[in-house]
């Protein structure tokens, strides 16, 4: 029998993103003979184009920052929601603010989706669906101030590269979008720096109809026995014949 795979945005966003730290490791690695062909180096300028105040050289941060060994105490991770606990390193957040219905029509968008087929008895099985508008938050949080900001210029630059990739997975129409945060103190430690790389996009959802007979089995229905010749019952709910 064929089967209706759900998209499940939090799943593509974790995936693309480790996928994308990972290609940056790798390339840096592959470029170490001509470090001025690397990833880092083409988006950030690989002589002094970016650097803060005659010293904090954004490239040079940057090998620093995406390119370290898993067992560096600082090597930037992605999380799926907001973990506190990583909040004051170098860390990727990915939370869902808010998810809407959009351009839905009438009967569950019946019709939308292909029936699932099975091969063995021709029997079909109705699909419907719903589409959403979704909004992600690609939430960084450090530290330093400076991290902060390269982090958002690189993964701003990576996120628009992967635009391909995320719609080939099922998210439509995206559209991306930055901003500062501030979160109460209470949820987020003191001293931690935090910007947003918001995402938002379009996506389906398909729903296999219900099995009626198998559906009415999960309820255990109560009622009580009405005798049509009671004379208790009055003539508007039951007359006699």
């Amino acid at each position: 029998m064929q089967s209706k795979n759900i998209y499940i945005p939090e799943i593509i966003l974790l995936n693309a993103y480790r996928l994308g730290l990972e290609y940056i490791r790798n390339n840096y690695k592959a470029n170490k003979a001509a470090p001025q062909n690397s990833y880092l180096a083409t988006v950030l300028g690989f002589t002094d184009v970016n650097v803060l105040d005659t010293r904090y050289d954004f490239y040079t941060q940057a090998t620093s920052v995406f390119c370290t060994q898993e067992s560096d105490p600082r090597d930037i991770k992605v999380n799926l929601f907001f973990n506190a606990a990583r909040a004051k390193i170098p860390t990727i957040h990915i939370t869902n603010p808010a998810e809407l219905p959009i351009h839905d029509s009438l009967a569950i968008n019946e019709g939308f989706q292909d029936p699932i087929v099975n091969e063995v008895t021709g029997e079909y099985t109705v699909v419907y669906s719903r589409r959403f508008k979704a909004k992600y938050n690609i939430v960084l949080t450090s530290d330093n101030t400076n991290e902060i900001v390269l982090m958002y210029q690189v993964l701003r630059s990576l996120t628009i590269s992967m635009i391909d990739h995320l719609q080939l997975s099922g998210l439509e129409n995206i559209k991306i979008s930055g901003s500062d945060l501030n979160i109460k103190s209470d949820i987020v430690p003191l001293g931690v720096f935090m910007k947003n790389i918001g995402i938002e996009f379009e996506y389906d959802v398909p729903a296999v109809k219900l099995s009626t007979n198998d559906f009415l089995l999960c309820f255990k229905l109560q009622g009580v026995v009405i005798n049509v010749n009671d004379e208790s019952i009055s003539g508007s709910e039951c007359k006699k014949s």
